[in-house]
């Protein structure tokens, strides 16, 4: 998977953090157990996918607590990467 810019200052989430190759095409996994989106390529923390609500849920780093919140309808890494380089 190419490395998806998260924040204006460059961060990016990097390879699934199980190693399995993705593409824009593949669905974000959510289901419980909380499952490891990707790694945040700065500090090697893994992000979970979270809910904050009805509308949205957050990408959390578990090592240095970057959090991105993003609406629920959003279900792909393509579809990831098309918000944030609109809302970055």
């Amino acid at each position: 998977m190419r490395p998806i810019v998260l924040t204006g200052l460059g961060e990016t989430l990097t390879r699934v953090g199980n190693g399995d190759s993705k593409t824009d095409k593949d669905r974000i996994s959510v289901e419980q157990p909380l499952f490891a989106v990707g790694v945040h390529e700065h500090c090697d923390g893994l992000f979970d996918m979270r809910p904050v609500s009805l509308t949205h849920k957050a990408l959390v780093c578990n090592m240095c607590n970057l959090r991105i919140t993003l609406p629920v309808g959003i279900k792909t890494y393509g579809q990831l990467r098309q918000y944030l380089k609109r809302h970055r």
